[in-house]
């Protein structure tokens, strides 16, 4: 049985080493994480790429400008030194004070992107910067007590408030936790017809 794919998609140790293989083209999970806006400043004056601001009226992009692109065109163009990354609001400073002061409380879906670990990720390898990552583990590590503690009876009402505030790889877990507790629940209490479908599927 494949473990889990959010597995591959936990942040990485705070050493900084890069794990292999992190995407797939096929994964839709990386297309979207590849998807994201980020906003950059344009280190040159860059020809024809007028398009790429939709507020500007120029067919080329002047030095300094900003602009949100997909975050795959971004790594792509500050590889090749025409933009520099802006830090987003997500994983400055201040938000990392209040994230890590009380980790469960904060409104991760309202307040940052979908896919928030695994875009952190890919920015603190960009940035070289092992802090993003360390913040990343802090924060998923404090609110993943409190997702296994939920895990088995989330889907009650009085847990809709906390499952709201999820990013989508904290719901995933959430789910993959849940699931394998009813399976449990039902090997254990001798649920023939679950024995059955699990030995044939």
């Amino acid at each position: 049985q494949q473990p889990p794919s959010f597995l591959s998609r936990i942040p990485m140790s705070s050493s900084g080493k890069s794990r292999p293989n992190r995407s797939s083209y096929y994964d839709i999970d990386d297309i979207l994480i590849e998807s994201e806006p980020v906003t950059v400043s344009f280190r040159i004056d860059a020809t024809d790429l007028g398009y790429l601001d939709p507020n500007g009226i120029s067919d080329d992009v002047k030095e300094d400008a900003k602009v949100q692109v997909p975050f795959w065109l971004a790594e792509s163009l500050k590889k090749r030194n025409v933009v520099d990354i802006n830090i987003p609001d997500y994983l400055g400073k201040a938000f990392e004070k209040n994230f890590l002061a009380e980790p469960e409380a904060m409104d991760l879906r309202e307040r940052c992107p979908p896919h928030f670990y695994e875009l952190g990720q890919r920015l603190s390898e960009l940035f070289q910067d092992p802090s993003i990552t360390g913040m990343l583990l802090k924060g998923l590590g404090a609110r993943f007590r409190e997702i296994i503690v939920r895990s088995t009876v989330w889907r009650a009402n009085t847990h809709a408030p906390f499952v709201s505030k999820l990013a989508l790889l904290e719901e995933e877990i959430l789910n993959t936790k849940h699931d394998a507790e009813r399976a449990i629940y039902k090997w254990r209490t001798g649920d023939k017809r679950y024995r059955k479908r699990k030995k044939y599927s």
